[in-house]
């Protein structure tokens, strides 16, 4: 019997070693890999330097980036003066969405944004306006759809999914039909006729709307435009006609500006080159698919009584949660007392609300709200900004 006993403790001595070593051999060969791909990152961002002139400083810059865990490959969002972070608490059937901006208690820095997850970074300025990230990427049409490969900082350069880095091909490149394309709106020009690259853009989350009108954004005139007021950026404002807007959306980051933004901001009227970029990335596997967006079809069945909204009968982010259909009319006042995940008595639900997601461009509280039926390119998100660093 003992003799039996010490030989089932040798052969148990003898599989415990065996698996210790087994356990020692893959920590190994994932040191040996970890190790690898860190010279291979390094070696690959030493080829991006020597192309794009780049300082030690910024290199390593780029390789911390890489390296921290805390991206996904895609540019940090740049912060313009002006700005805070926000993120949501996310609507239920039972309670609607709400902004938690950066500083309060439930602000949580790690989940600020996650493309993969469609949570597109946002942003808030002074006035309320709320803002999102489009980070610079190239993409390329396959049979299954839009392909996208966010790119390093102002490069072409991207990871490929076996995770070498690659140089992304130019509008007007040959061979482009199979290979990724860097997107022309990450390209600005300057007024000096250079071009300047861009790291990512802002959007703002809504159309343009009255300052005042059930908003808290503080009203005051451009200083350029005497007889027009700054517009803010917010849900449930109401919108601002296109006529009436003249060229403010040129002029946000003049001093005295009601979003605290500076001169090392610029800001213009969203482009068509801009929306062609964000439809991009609505059709591929970040956001929501552009045949699932609901639209902003709703107007407000009552005239306003200030001089300068009288007339106005549409308001930022609503929708009947159909992508098609005659507008529907609401008054402000249901829009406002809607709770949890109950529409008005006319079908509307607000952008914070679950149902509401359906109008967001990512289909979560973190897009882009306000598409129009108007299916043209330079009509589809209708009036709003765009913010760049200069």
């Amino acid at each position: 019997m003992q003799k039996k006993m010490k030989r089932e403790n040798g052969s148990v001595t003898i599989l415990v070693l065996a698996s210790i070593f087994v356990i020692l051999i893959v920590l190994i060969n994932l040191y040996v890999a970890s190790t690898n791909e860190s010279r291979s990152q390094k070696e690959a961002l030493r080829k991006i330097q020597e192309a794009y002139s780049m300082t030690d400083e910024e290199i390593e810059q780029m390789y911390n980036k890489l390296t921290d865990g805390s991206i996904e490959k895609v540019n940090a969002p740049q912060l313009m003066v002006g700005m805070k972070k926000v993120m949501y608490t996310l609507p239920t059937e039972n309670t609607k969405g709400a902004i938690v901006q950066e500083g309060e208690a439930d602000f949580k820095e790690n989940e600020w944004y996650s493309y993969a997850n469609k949570q597109w970074a946002n942003a808030k300025t002074e006035d309320g306006s709320i803002w999102v990230w489009i980070p610079r990427f190239a993409y390329k049409t396959t049979a299954n759809g839009i392909k996208i490969k966010f790119l390093l900082e102002t490069t072409d350069e991207y990871y490929d999914d076996q995770g070498n880095i690659q140089t992304a091909k130019r509008e007007g490149d040959e061979n482009t039909e199979s290979s990724y394309v860097v997107h022309p709106a990450f390209t600005k020009q300057t007024d000096d006729g250079e071009t300047k690259e861009l790291e990512g853009i802002w959007i703002s989350k809504f159309e343009a709307g009255y300052a005042g009108e059930n908003n808290n954004a503080p009203v005051k005139k451009v200083e350029e435009d005497a007889t027009t007021n700054y517009p803010t950026f917010q849900g449930l404002t109401y919108s601002v006609d296109k006529e009436t807007e003249n060229d403010i959306l040129e002029n946000l980051t003049q001093a005295g500006n009601i979003y605290g933004l500076t001169q090392k901001t610029s800001s213009h009227e969203t482009k068509e080159v801009e929306v062609e970029a964000i439809l991009l990335l609505i059709k591929s596997e970040y956001g929501a698919g552009e045949a699932n967006i609901c639209t902003n079809s709703v107007k407000l069945n009552e005239s306003l009584n200030t001089e300068e909204t009288q007339n106005q009968y549409q308001v930022t982010g609503v929708t009947t949660g159909k992508q098609e259909g005659q507008a529907t009319e609401e008054n402000i006042t249901s829009i406002n007392n809607t709770t949890g995940n109950n529409p008005t008595s006319e079908g509307v639900y607000t952008w914070n609300q679950k149902s509401g997601e359906k109008a967001s461009s990512t289909g979560t509280i973190y897009g882009i709200y306000d598409f129009n039926e108007n299916k043209e390119t330079d009509k589809l998100l209708g009036n709003r900004a765009t913010l760049v660093a200069k």
